[in-house]
């Protein structure tokens, strides 16, 4: 179990590899015992697009970034994610 689990240490998959990657650790999890790994996406625009396509593929969290360089460029950014992600809450 441990060849595995180090092999996944830190793992990142482009969105083209995410289904692939995340049906290949469901199935060694699976075949462990383990416990389901809580999955993170970093780095997309919350769009329903990318939501959806996340969402579909048991993704637990979207790790969104916003400017810290003024409170107004760091505002805007927030009201635009509260926008895209209202109709999920």
């Amino acid at each position: 179990a441990m060849q595995w689990d180090d092999s996944l240490v830190g793992k990142q998959s482009r969105l083209e590899s995410l289904s692939d990657d995340q049906a290949t650790l469901r199935e060694l999890e699976d075949k462990s015992g383990k416990p389901r790994t809580k999955i993170s996406a970093m780095g997309l625009p919350p769009t329903p697009e990318y939501i959806d396509y996340l969402s579909e593929h048991e993704v637990d969290r979207m790790i969104l970034t916003a400017p810290n360089d003024s409170a107004e460029a760091t505002d805007q950014y927030l009201e635009q994610y509260a926008t895209a992600t209202a109709a999920y809450r």
